[in-house]
């Protein structure tokens, strides 16, 4: 089962960029399994509404990424192991997100380094 796709073509995001993202919620996020298949690139153009190279895009940038994986002739399937490497892309994408912000709010780049070493330190139960 496809996770809901919803876009929005106002954030400065790309489209393809959008279905890569909700893709890998659903994986990050337990939803897809592996295995599981995929819709094909037409079916979910025409669900979406959206240009069918625009999920052709997407779909190769997930099966780049190792998240999933097509056999020749046959649909998109979730990859083994895809959930862990989406969860870490994930984690990471929030990580940047996270550094954007600070930085933007004048943060020095020494601060937000030593304030994630102390959040590190205190989520592995060290106290100081």
């Amino acid at each position: 089962m496809m996770p809901r796709i919803l876009l929005d073509p106002a954030l400065p995001v790309p489209l393809y960029r959008q279905v890569v993202e909700a893709v890998r919620a659903g994986i990050a996020s337990g939803e897809l399994v592996a295995g599981a298949e995929l819709p094909g690139v037409r079916e979910l153009a025409t669900a979406l509404r959206i240009n069918y190279h625009t999920v052709a895009r997407a779909w190769q940038e997930l099966e780049a990424a190792g998240l999933v994986e097509r056999q020749r002739g046959g649909p998109f399937r979730v990859a083994a192991g895809g959930r862990d490497d989406a969860a870490v892309a994930a984690l990471r994408e929030g990580l940047r997100a996270l550094a954007t912000t600070a930085l933007s709010h004048g943060l020095q780049p020494d601060q937000i380094a030593g304030w994630w070493t102390d959040a590190l330190t205190q989520a592995n139960g060290a106290e100081e």
